[in-house]
């Protein structure tokens, strides 16, 4: 089985298996039947996405900063740990905003969801 990700504005299709929608808000124009589950914990908290979008911070900043929010918030670490043990049974498929040739930190959590353990590597 494997983790995938892709826009949530992308049509469900088969082989998506458990399709887990992880943004901190819930997007425009999107029922809940294009989800299984959202997992906000899995999403970067509010003022790291208002500086990312604001241009604060560049890309390379935003995409490793969720991983120290992550790091500290249990449901995070739990979610991440669900999401890993579901995808060893089925596939699972991680959804955002962002179009598929966007930069989105959807990526980096597969990364997470694939190899658990990167949580608690030094120099992450």
């Amino acid at each position: 089985m494997a983790v995938k990700t892709k826009s949530i504005y992308k049509p469900a299709e088969r082989g998506n298996g458990i399709r887990a929608l992880v943004t901190r808000y819930y997007p425009r124009g999107v029922k809940s039947s294009h989800f299984d589950i959202w997992i906000s914990a899995l999403s970067p908290s509010g003022p790291l996405l208002n500086k990312y979008k604001d241009g604060k911070i560049q890309w390379a900043e935003f995409e490793i900063a969720p991983l120290s929010e992550f790091r500290e918030n249990l449901d995070s670490i739990e979610s991440i740990y669900i999401l890993h043990d579901l995808s060893r049974k089925r596939n699972v498929t991680l959804l955002c905003y962002e179009k598929e040739d966007q930069p989105c930190h959807r990526h980096g959590v597969k990364e997470l969801v694939d190899s658990p353990e990167v949580l608690f590597l030094p120099n992450r």
